[in-house]
């Protein structure tokens, strides 16, 4: 149920110290992140992305050559699938193409660009000298769609900003989940009369379909087989989202390859990439807070390792596990 990136965190003897970076996204109240916005033909303005170095390395004369700094940074947007698009809730069936236009401006010599994304992932390649941004807008092409298009509909973008991305130097210097709610004529009515939407997107990575348990368990090595991201359109404070992560087959059990046709089970252990250790068996992810419009939200990946820790043969033959993803309102 999970596709494999990888993203390497070479924080140890990198160049580039992510604590000298300021990174926001201004997200702007235009109907997108809060499902009251219909479908139009047309660009509408999102928010705008600044990209600042902290205010003592603001203030040198010149950036090349300083320890701890590099101007080239890239901006990794992508979303669930390869392309951009809103995803009906109630039918996945039906997709609504965008496209995302970003003005980025800059002192950098040679450095400002017009960008326009529409596949996932896309990299947006940045320079800088000092502070410096640009606006980003989504674009809606003309449609012609029934009334079974009808319904409530919603989509992210993940930007992923990278110094020195694509060298063995690259470092992760900071992540931002950007949700974003539609609907055509008119909205979904919500379970149980509830006053908000809630969105939880589970994707399977390409990995996750053949794990090759033999390497996994010989090297030691971890696998990220999926990712999962949690939006709505939720504001309240007293309110609390967790998120669980248990095996498929038996929620009270481990996770483990189970053999077709019966046999001995591989166990492995999953985690959370970045949030918690790996572990055996279910866990939750609880620290779910509002995103920069105000919204409660949750983004993360889902890695496997720890596969056959305890040694034990393994015979040949099929295997096949599950991840199960809930969500908890309270």
């Amino acid at each position: 149920m999970f596709t494999l990136l990888l993203f390497p965190f070479l924080l140890f003897g990198a160049p580039v110290n992510p604590d000298w970076y300021v990174i926001t996204l201004n997200q702007d109240s235009n109907g997108f992140t809060d499902q009251s916005r219909d479908f139009q033909w047309g660009t509408t303005y999102l928010g705008r992305i600044e990209v600042a170095p902290i205010q003592w390395v603001g203030n040198r004369p010149n950036y090349q050559g300083i320890p701890g700094w590099s101007p080239h940074v890239s901006i990794i947007m992508s979303s669930s699938g390869p392309n951009l698009e809103f995803v009906k809730i109630t039918d996945p069936s039906k997709r609504v193409p965008f496209s995302l236009s970003f003005n980025f401006a800059t002192t950098y010599p040679n450095g400002s660009h017009d960008y326009l994304i529409s596949t996932s992932p896309t990299e947006v390649p940045i320079k800088y000298d000092n502070n410096a941004g640009g606006n980003l807008s989504i674009i809606l092409g003309a449609m012609n769609l029934n009334d079974t298009w009808k319904g409530s509909y919603s989509s992210f973008v993940r930007m992923q900003f990278y110094a020195d991305y694509g060298t063995s130097d690259q470092v992760l210097l900071d992540e931002i989940i950007m949700n974003l709610f539609a609907f055509y004529k008119e909205k979904d009515a919500n379970p149980g009369g509830q006053p908000v939407f809630t969105n939880l997107d589970v994707v399977s990575y390409p990995a996750a379909a053949n794990v090759d348990v033999i390497s996994m368990a010989a090297n030691n090595s971890s696998l990220v087989v999926g990712s999962v991201n949690f939006s709505s359109t939720d504001n309240r404070n007293n309110k609390i989202y967790k998120i669980k992560v248990s095996p498929n087959q038996n929620p009270n059990s481990t996770f483990a390859f189970q053999k077709s046709g019966g046999g001995a089970a591989i166990p492995y252990k999953v985690n959370a990439v970045s949030h918690n250790q790996p572990v055996a068996n279910a866990f939750e992810i609880s620290n779910i807070t509002k995103g920069p419009a105000g919204y409660y939200q949750k983004h993360f990946e889902v890695a496997i390792s720890n596969v056959n820790q305890g040694g034990g043969s393994i015979a040949a033959g099929a295997y096949t596990s599950g991840i199960k993803v809930e969500l908890i309102i309270q």
